[in-house]
């Protein structure tokens, strides 16, 4: 995350303590130290605060400061743009806080509210390991507990703990919400699938639901055929369909005996077999499917032609997007 820190905040030794804190978040790799001016930089290397450091810090502190703003100054637009930036002065009012709440906030995790952690961070897992550059902040976050995932024990429980943790001022906790959009249908969203979207656009909560039906419709044909032989022919016929039936398919259930009309031009064999979905064979979909995004066959390429076909072929890369422009 952007931090600005206002140049007043230097002049009063009060605050020195408290400074050399919120620095060290900018030296360990937490966040980033928004110098915006050459005016700042001259501020704060006159500052009370630098002058109080010793003879052996000041350079190493000088040159930091200086770097920030280089590094500032190299960050493309569009970069600076999507990052969110906080400022920190004095005390707090409608547009900053105080560098005494800051100290608690910057501290804090970024925290990943997804519907149930242990099949939800197989995916995203995934995408962080595989996407090795766009995922590289991101996995150096969660080696360092800079982000964690926040386990809601239900679709049902999302919108609850969103409201809950969203009540503090002057800033809420930190927090993205990631959930299946479990859809039948490219057009059909679920009540609760919505109630979610509302409440995030409405609070301005960073969120993503899924364009597909569940985290387990982006698994690849690779990966499907890890599974028990007696069910190899499941999956050939799964990938016989159309993407976007691949897309809505539940693969937990199958099609069984409801109507949809996505799938009203496959054959009579092909539903016969899959009409009951990965839930036979002695096979539990529940437990066992998503631990496939840890196999590896699972790759960047793989993942990315899954999503080739949708109006948002970067879906993958927004999620991975969305998550670093709020570390």
């Amino acid at each position: 995350m952007y931090v600005y820190l206002d140049t007043n905040l230097f002049a009063e030794q009060a605050h020195f303590r408290d400074l050399d804190r919120i620095i060290h978040f900018f030296e360990d790799g937490k966040h980033q130290w928004v110098v915006e001016s050459d005016e700042d930089v001259e501020a704060i290397l006159e500052s009370e605060w630098l002058n109080s450091q010793g003879d052996r810090v000041r350079p190493i502190t000088a040159e930091f400061i200086e770097r920030a703003f280089r590094d500032l100054v190299h960050t493309p637009i569009n970069e600076r743009k999507n990052r969110r930036t906080i400022h920190v002065n004095l005390n707090d009012n409608q547009h900053v806080i105080s560098i005494k709440f800051a100290l608690d906030y910057l501290n804090e995790p970024l925290y990943i509210l997804v519907e149930n952690e242990f099949s939800d961070k197989y995916f995203l897992d995934a995408l962080f390991r595989c996407f090795r550059k766009k995922g590289k902040k991101i996995r150096k976050a969660f080696e360092h507990n800079w982000v964690q995932y926040y386990n809601a024990g239900g679709k049902t429980m999302i919108n609850k703990i969103v409201e809950d943790r969203y009540v503090r001022q002057p800033l809420p906790e930190r927090l993205f919400v990631f959930a299946d959009s479990d859809k039948n249908t490219p057009e059909n969203t679920p009540k609760d699938t919505q109630s979610i979207i509302d409440l995030c656009e409405k609070l301005g909560v960073n969120y993503h639901v899924l364009y597909k039906r569940e985290i387990e419709n982006y698994l690849p044909k690779e990966a499907l055929l890890q599974i028990p032989e007696a069910l190899h022919e499941l999956t050939n016929t799964l990938f016989e369909l159309e993407p976007v039936q691949q897309d809505f398919y539940d693969l937990e259930k199958g099609l069984g005996n409801a109507k949809n009309d996505l799938f009203d031009d496959i054959t009579n064999q092909q539903r016969n077999i899959l009409k009951l979905g990965y839930n036979q064979a002695g096979y539990d979909p529940k437990k066992e499917l998503h631990q496939l995004f840890n196999h590896s066959c699972i790759t960047q390429e793989n993942l990315l032609k899954k999503c080739k076909h949708q109006d948002t072929p970067d879906e993958l890369q927004q999620i991975l997007a969305k998550i670093t422009n709020l570390l």
